[in-house]
């Protein structure tokens, strides 16, 4: 009976261990580090979970799991995702081949070098119980400036590399 039992307890602390609690973010601010916050979401990094995939500069992949905490629906998301830098296009490369401050802004507003890639997606209640999951890949995307996605991409080039890959924005936490 007692070989049963610990077995079984094999089994099913791995399925225990995958899951995300709201309670487990907020205990834990040395692992997750909060890169967005609004007045209906925050976006955390786990701090473990980055990894570089490609670095050969001007081109870095670095892949990373956040948690957005969405307070009006009360759920947390996990996503999976692969970040793609372009030093020849982030903000000081497209203001230094610009012949005007507007042709600046309009290449920055339209692509900042960086693009984001989801890989999978878990939602959970703020408790931790997996309500739904998802392991679709996603087309790459360029976020916005100042977006969680864009937040999360900075943040994570800086502590890979202690640099910032664009300027620093107003509302940035770190």
């Amino acid at each position: 009976m007692t070989k049963l039992f610990f077995i079984f307890i094999l089994l099913i602390t791995p399925i225990c261990s995958n899951a995300i609690s709201l309670q487990e973010i907020n205990n834990n601010p040395s692992k997750y580090i909060k890169v967005y916050s609004d007045n209906l979401n925050e976006k955390y990094i786990d701090l473990n979970s980055i990894q570089i995939i490609r670095s050969d500069p001007p081109f870095y992949i670095i892949n990373s799991i956040s948690y957005l905490i969405a307070y009006d629906y009360k759920i947390i998301q996990q996503t999976n995702s692969s970040y793609y830098y372009d030093l020849t296009n982030n903000v000081q490369s497209s203001i230094r081949k610009s012949l005007t401050r507007e042709e600046a802004k309009d290449k920055i507003l339209k692509y900042a070098g960086v693009k984001s890639q989801n890989k999978s997606t878990k939602l959970y209640n703020f408790e931790g119980k997996v309500l739904g999951e998802d392991n679709t890949t996603t087309n790459l995307s360029i976020p916005k400036i100042g977006s969680p996605s864009y937040q999360s991409a900075m943040y994570i080039y800086f502590k890979t590399y202690n640099i910032q890959f664009n300027p620093p924005i107003p509302k940035q936490n770190f």
